[in-house]
């Protein structure tokens, strides 16, 4: 039940632990009650569960003459202060039971999540001879707790970091909790004798002004590297707080600035760049106790005096369970920052990603192929949308040709093709456009054939559907085949003449159940909505894969979820978790509202309603003969095609035919009747 506590299992109610929790430490406290009833003054016992829980019992006579500590192993230990007397009167003899157990006790109150999820617990009882149990609360001299922590946060190699602009570096970190300690450990790769620290909450610390500040070289020194803790007490409690990394020139003194900086009359003349390269690393910590009145962990009259990489120590003046905490939060923005090394130089990776991926993406967005066989002169669009079916080697590399006609116009035979790809794979949709040099009008028929070249099973094709999508209008027409082009399956035909599907066979299973997987596809803005998912996908997912870099180790600690080769701590489950909730709800709402969205209605032309209105009136009035109607039918097809040219209102009919074929000229009586027959605001 711990090993799920720890492993944070929720699929178990919160109110089974609390009942099942306190029920466990109980009998644990009952086996030690037990075995201190035979003991006697000097006697002790240890015992260790094979899941790392350790216990001591022990009766002794507390004198209070010196600090008294209890080792319970893995650096983890509580030491009772001088003068300590529990009982009132120094020398009786004390039963003592302490305890070190191996993860998170109390894990269904709210406020565990303060806690580190891989922390020790410690803690320990007294009581008398006659095993009445002694409160102890209220002490004048702290009681010592020292708690392992696990896991170790990574070190951040600042060199890059350093700026070719401004003299100092800043990093931004956030403190959560009122009871937080913060470390501050730096490792310089040369001489430190000039670089300083500065420290402020909620602005960027200047030389002038700011909160805190320190040179390298007077800091604690481990090993290499130096060290710079503050207590709960020390800090401004909870916010966000700035650290700037600078180095002096040679010739000013830096012990006058830390003796005070406004007198020191430093400035950024006196400053450089930074000339050695150096590693930070920067975490908080936490002491916290179970309060059972509560049922809350708590960090009220607890301080956290100490801390580094291995433990935590905690000062507290009563007993009861304690747990160290550890914060693994995302990195903050801090905007001013941020543009004051908004400098490309600073920046050329970032800069060269982002202009990279707009290249793709403006590429990309072009998305569909032109035909090969398209006219430069020819205006009028068509995208084709070809599906190809998901059969076994439903793919082919034979060159597929048609020929689609409307109820204006036929095309040319057209060819498919694409030089930097291999078209028509198995379950492929391929998008091309299509250049006419005018309207085909609604396309009814679509003649589609291949000549067999593919080598093996290449030469043959199954097709499920095409559509074409009048890029002038929006309006689809869907040409639904299923059906092999094989010599070879079927009824053997490489060559066939599709008919326009209606409502009722766009609505028949079989071309439901192919339709399925890709209904959304062929909405007007087919591709311009998929590649604009993608990369919002894309940026969302490097945004969060930014606010946690470097927060979480890559090698879980103790207490990690492992199945089979593969291990995981909970702190990358909870990364995991909130960032799959920051990326995708965006995702899919941007998705949605693609799929939702709809064509443009453009609004009709005042000249083709003004040519209407005369050709519904001409009727009515029986004004016009059977020829004359003919000429106007061409009149209002030209108006279409070439209003910019042609306008009713010229004397003279044009010189030169709009189309290749030459229509007859238009008589000058149809002019006169076309101007009088106009709206009285379209002849101003």
């Amino acid at each position: 039940m711990v090993r799920k506590c720890n492993v944070r299992d929720h699929t178990i109610e919160r109110a089974a632990y609390q009942s099942e929790v306190p029920m466990l430490v109980e009998i644990v406290k009952a086996f030690g009650r037990e075995v201190m009833q035979k003991f006697v003054d000097g006697e002790t016992m240890n015992f260790t569960s094979k899941h790392g829980m350790v216990m001591k019992n022990f009766m002794t006579r507390l004198t209070g003459e010196q600090p008294w500590t209890v080792d319970l192993g893995e650096e983890a230990n509580i030491t009772l202060p001088r003068g300590f007397c529990p009982t009132g009167t120094c020398g009786e003899e004390v039963g003592v039971t302490a305890y070190r157990w191996p993860h998170l006790t109390y894990c269904h109150p709210k406020s565990e999540e303060k806690m580190a999820p891989d922390t020790r617990v410690i803690a320990m009882d007294l009581m008398t001879k006659s095993l009445a149990e002694i409160v102890v609360k209220k002490l004048e001299n702290p009681i010592v707790i020292y708690i392992p922590r696990t896991p170790i946060p990574e070190k951040v190699n600042a060199a890059k970091a350093r700026s070719t602009i401004l003299p100092v570096v800043y990093s931004n970190f956030n403190v959560s909790h009122n009871g937080s300690s913060l470390n501050l450990e730096i490792t310089p790769a040369g001489p430190s004798e000039r670089l300083f620290l500065v420290l402020a909450k909620a602005r960027i610390p200047t030389l002038e002004r700011h909160d805190w500040s320190a040179l390298v070289k007077d800091l604690p020194k481990r090993n290499d590297t130096y060290e710079w803790f503050f207590s709960n007490a020390d800090l401004k409690g909870e916010g966000s707080y700035f650290l700037g990394v600078g180095e002096f020139k040679a010739g000013f003194d830096p012990a006058a600035f830390l003796r005070d900086p406004e007198s020191s009359g430093a400035t950024k003349a006196h400053l450089k760049n930074i000339s050695v390269a150096y590693e930070i690393r920067i975490y908080t910590s936490g002491c916290y106790f179970y309060n059972e009145d509560l049922g809350e962990w708590m960090a009220d009259g607890i301080l956290a005096s100490f801390s580094d990489l291995r433990v935590s120590r905690c000062e507290s003046r009563h007993l009861t369970q304690f747990g160290a905490g550890f914060f693994v939060l995302p990195n903050s923005i801090d905007f001013s920052y941020t543009f004051a090394k908004i400098g490309f130089h600073d920046n050329v990776t970032i800069y060269a990603t982002l202009i990279v991926l707009w290249v793709i993406f403006v590429v990309l967005m072009l998305g569909a192929t032109p035909l090969p066989d398209n006219r430069v002169e020819d205006k009028y669009l068509y995208e084709i949308l070809v599906f190809t079916g998901n059969k076994k080697e439903a793919q082919t590399d034979s060159t597929v040709q048609f020929i689609v006609s409307g109820d204006r116009d036929e095309s040319e035979v057209r060819t498919f093709g694409d030089e930097k790809r291999r078209i028509f794979r198995k379950g492929g949709i391929d998008v091309f456009v299509m250049a006419e040099s005018r309207p085909l009008g609604k396309l009814s028929m679509l003649r589609i054939w291949h000549d067999n070249s593919g080598r093996g099973p290449n030469a043959s094709w199954y097709l499920s559907y095409i559509v074409f999508r009048d890029v002038q209008t929006g309006e689809k027409y869907a040409f639904i085949a299923n059906q092999w082009f094989a010599v070879e399956c079927e009824d053997g035909q490489i060559d066939r003449t599709l008919t326009v599907a209606g409502k009722g066979e766009r609505r028949l299973f079989l071309h439901l159940y192919h339709n399925t997987s890709s209904r959304g596809i062929v909405d007007g803005h087919l591709w311009f909505s998929r590649l604009g998912s993608c990369f919002s996908l894309l940026f969302l997912s490097m945004l969060v894969n930014a606010m946690w870099y470097q927060r979480v180790p890559e090698k879980p600690g103790l207490g990690s979820f492992e199945y089979g080769p593969f291990s995981m701590s909970t702190e990358q489950i909870g990364v995991g978790v909130v960032s799959n909730l920051i990326v995708f709800p965006p995702t899919l709402l941007i998705v949605f509202l693609f799929r939702k969205s709809r064509p443009k209605v453009l609004r009709k032309s005042r000249i083709l309603k003004a040519v209407e209105e005369m050709r519904s009136k001409a009727k009515a009035e029986g004004a016009l003969a059977s020829d004359c109607e003919s000429n106007d039918s061409l009149l209002h097809h030209k108006f279409i095609q070439k209003k910019d040219t042609f306008s009713p209102l010229h004397t003279n009919p044009p010189t030169q035919p709009f189309h290749t074929t030459s229509p007859p000229p238009f008589p000058t009586t149809l002019h006169i009747f076309s101007v009088l027959s106009l709206p009285h605001d379209e002849r101003k």
